[in-house]
């Protein structure tokens, strides 16, 4: 069945597999450092969220990206399942979690915001970044 969405979501899918702007390169200690800095900044200071809360947490993540946001909620203890509907985003985060030695940690599929299964599965925490704002409805 068709989505009145899926014209415009493939008009972003197809810009995002050019050039993804999810992607930051956190390959480097110093660079993933400056990156868990940026995020703990966000997180502790500007939202009051302090780390702590993602460990031991079931994170479900709509729109990962290339994933390295979930690389950090994975170092701060969460167990993370990411999807994207971008499958060369999806390639780099899985690049990403077996760089990083989390293959027990974080969960990278292909998926659709508009059709993904997740209703007999329970998740602490449920995130979105930057996604929202290329779904119409």
């Amino acid at each position: 069945m068709s989505n009145k969405n899926d014209g415009f979501k493939q008009e972003v899918l197809e810009a995002f597999q050019k050039v993804s702007p999810s992607a930051v390169y956190i390959e480097k200690e110093e660079e993933l450092k400056k990156y868990v800095q940026n995020l703990y900044t966000l997180f502790f200071h500007h939202l009051k969220f302090p780390p702590s809360l993602f460990r031991d947490k079931k994170v479900l993540d709509f729109g990962c990206g290339t994933g390295e946001v979930d690389v950090v909620y994975a170092k701060w203890g969460a167990k993370v399942k990411g999807f994207d509907f971008n499958n060369i985003s999806v390639d780099r985060a899985n690049g990403l979690k077996d760089l990083f030695q989390l293959t027990d940690s974080l969960d990278f599929s292909v998926g659709d915001v508009d059709t993904f299964p997740v209703e007999n599965e329970n998740y602490d925490i449920v995130c979105s970044h930057g996604v929202i704002a290329h779904v119409p409805n």
